[in-house]
């Protein structure tokens, strides 16, 4: 599981200044947009750059902070503009808006346990707190 982690995370840094195609899920469902990919933080989230307006990519005033497992929201899939799939996550499952993960125990477990999923034992919040 690790092994394949880690070489998901090093196709994202190979197509950081590229265009990507992002899938996230939250409580809603699922939602697909294009940005520029600026950065990977393993583990934590990606950051992107501008939002696709037509043809165009449109800057936006700031960066956005994509969490890979976050407490409302989490990134199911990272593409090329060519299909191909550089990170997946189909262990994500929101059943409410936001997940209060600093005080509620049960929250917090419950993203942990997405994490765990994903990324091996040892890759709950603790390890990132």
């Amino acid at each position: 599981m690790e092994e394949i982690v880690r070489r998901e995370f090093e196709q994202l840094r190979g197509n950081i200044g590229k265009r990507v195609r992002i899938t996230v899920v939250d409580n809603e469902g699922e939602h697909t947009s294009i940005h520029v990919l600026n950065d990977v933080d393993d583990y934590l989230a990606i950051v992107l750059d501008g939002v696709e307006c037509g043809s165009e990519i449109q800057s936006v005033v700031s960066t956005d902070y994509w969490p890979f497992v976050g407490a409302e929201e989490g990134i199911k899939q990272v593409e090329t503009m060519a299909g191909e799939v550089l990170y997946r996550n189909g262990h994500l499952r929101y059943e409410k808006p936001v997940y209060d993960v600093f005080s509620n125990p049960n929250d917090r477990e419950y993203v942990d346990d997405m994490r765990r999923r994903k990324f091996g034992p040892g890759h709950d919040l603790r390890r990132l707190s």
